[in-house]
């Protein structure tokens, strides 16, 4: 790409052309036309786009997390007639230009799909840290139907995002739940600090815990509802280890609480970290007989990479 490309930030206005962007990505499911707004008016957010012609041409948001320690890098796209040519690097470097000033900012964190090469690169593996991966369902299902075929009737209990902030000063229990001392929402990772309070909230989760979980036992889902092109998409995030008749109380109460927002198919995308084995969800999805899809993204990996302002100075050079 020529030197005609232009890195700037991104504002409400370029909704439209960021939209552009994203006609292709992830089959539809892809959660920016419903959360850009918001990005946009967050002061917590930054948003940059890179331009060549007056055509925006690739985007890219940053949020400071973990008490304003830490970039979390969201939603890294680029228009599909101007991929490998280097226009994340740009947004990238404009990014640690501009927060070099930041004495607050320790680290850059990043989660990547199976999809993204990026991951695959030398100098990014080079320079970040593999935190942890996670591994993705990726099924549809009518909820209404699911809820019949159920055949455990939940007595998992639903919890506030304080609530479950507050189970963070339990060093046993979070140990259990989030081995790599982190917990994963729809492609965040973050800290266990009541600080991130807020960013729990802005995905507007669900919550059901175990009975006897303070015993280390069942699971801890979240259940996060989103907008997409093609539907309505259901993250069910899940903590935790136990057989599938335990999973099946969670997944029904998951489902108890969206019941009312469609009654067409559900795009339902379930994350687990590895401690958990596989074929607890796969015996309980086939029992129930969702339609398993072509899942593109098969895995999450989760990056972190430590901040240092000079790598900013010298990209000057």
């Amino acid at each position: 790409m020529d030197d005609g490309v232009i890195v700037r930030r991104a504002s409400v206005e370029d909704y439209n052309a960021v939209m552009d962007i994203n006609k292709h990505v992830y089959f539809g499911l892809d959660y920016i036309p419903s959360q850009y707004l918001d990005m946009a008016q967050d002061p917590d957010f930054a948003l940059y786009v890179c331009e060549h012609e007056g055509k925006v041409i690739a985007f890219e948001a940053v949020c400071e997390v973990n008490g304003g320690h830490t970039l979390m890098m969201r939603s890294a796209r680029v228009h599909q007639d101007y991929q490998g040519r280097g226009l994340l690097l740009k947004l990238r470097k404009q990014i640690e230009k501009d927060f070099s000033r930041n004495p607050l900012v320790h680290s850059i964190a990043s989660s990547l799909a199976a999809t993204v090469k990026y991951r695959e690169n030398a100098s990014f593996l080079a320079k970040n840290t593999l935190m942890f991966e996670r591994v993705l369902f990726y099924h549809t299902c009518n909820i209404h139907e699911a809820i019949e075929k159920t055949t455990v009737k939940s007595n998992a209990q639903q919890i506030s995002s304080q609530e479950f902030c507050n189970l963070f000063e339990n060093e046993k229990l979070m140990k259990y739940l989030f081995p790599w001392q982190r917990v994963a929402i729809n492609s965040w990772h973050l800290r266990l600090i009541a600080e991130n309070r807020r960013h729990i909230d802005r995905q507007k989760p669900v919550i059901f815990i175990s009975q006897g979980l303070e015993q280390c036992g069942g699971f801890l889902t979240l259940g996060l509802v989103i907008r997409v092109p093609v539907g309505l998409a259901l993250h069910l995030e899940i903590y935790g280890s136990s057989d599938d008749t335990e999973l099946e109380k969670h997944l029904y109460s998951q489902m108890l609480a969206v019941r009312g927002l469609t009654s067409e198919k559900v795009h339902l995308m379930s994350y687990c970290e590895t401690t958990l084995e596989p074929s607890v969800i796969s015996k309980l999805y086939a029992r129930l007989e969702f339609d398993v899809m072509d899942n593109p993204f098969r895995t999450l990996q989760f990056f972190e990479e430590d901040f240092h302002p000079d790598v900013a100075e010298s990209t000057k050079s």
